[in-house]
C-alpha cells in the first residue's frame, strides 16, 4: 500500500498536480504516524 501511495505522489508531482500531492502526502502521513516528520 505504502509504495503505490508513493508512486500515486510522484506521478501527481510529475504532471504539477500540487493539491493532488499533498492529498496523497497527508494519506502517507497518516499510514505511518510514528514517522519522524513533524506535521506542518
Amino acid at each position: 500500500m505504502i509504495d503505490l501511495l508513493f508512486d500515486l505522489f510522484a506521478s501527481f508531482y510529475e504532471r504539477g498536480d500540487l493539491a493532488s500531492a499533498e492529498h496523497i502526502a497527508v494519506k502517507i502521513r497518516q499510514a505511518v504516524p510514528e514517522d519522524a516528520v513533524p506535521p506542518c
